[in-house]
C-alpha cells in the first residue's frame, strides 16, 4: 500500500509504502520518505500474538535511515482496558 501525503499537508512525511501479508492481513514492513522522497525510516514487524481477538506484533524493529539508528520493541505483556469518551477530555490527557 502507498500512502502520499497532500500536497501543502501538515505530513511529517510525503509518503508511506506498507507492506501487508495477504493471507493473514498483518502489517509485515512500513517505510517512511521525506518531503524530498528519500527513505527516512523503515519499521518491521513480526512475531505476532493474539490478545482477545485482535492481532498484535510482539516484536518492532524502527530504523532511522537517515542517522543510522534503530530503536527495537519487545512487547512482553500486553494489558487493554475499555476508554471512555472522559479519557480523552483536556483534563485527564494534561
Amino acid at each position: 500500500i502507498e500512502s502520499i501525503a497532500k500536497k501543502g499537508s501538515d505530513s511529517s512525511y510525503s509518503k508511506i509504502k506498507t507492506w501487508v501479508d495477504l493471507s493473514n492481513y498483518r502489517i509485515t514492513k512500513s517505510e517512511y520518505y521525506d518531503d524530498s522522497g528519500k527513505l527516512f525510516k523503515t519499521m518491521a514487524f513480526s512475531n505476532y500474538k493474539k490478545y482477545k481477538n485482535q492481532w498484535r506484533a510482539q516484536n518492532i524493529s524502527v530504523k532511522n535511515v537517515k542517522k543510522n539508528r534503530s530503536t527495537h520493541l519487545e512487547l512482553k505483556k500486553i494489558s487493554m482496558k475499555k476508554l471512555d469518551d472522559s479519557d480523552f477530555s483536556m483534563s485527564a490527557l494534561e
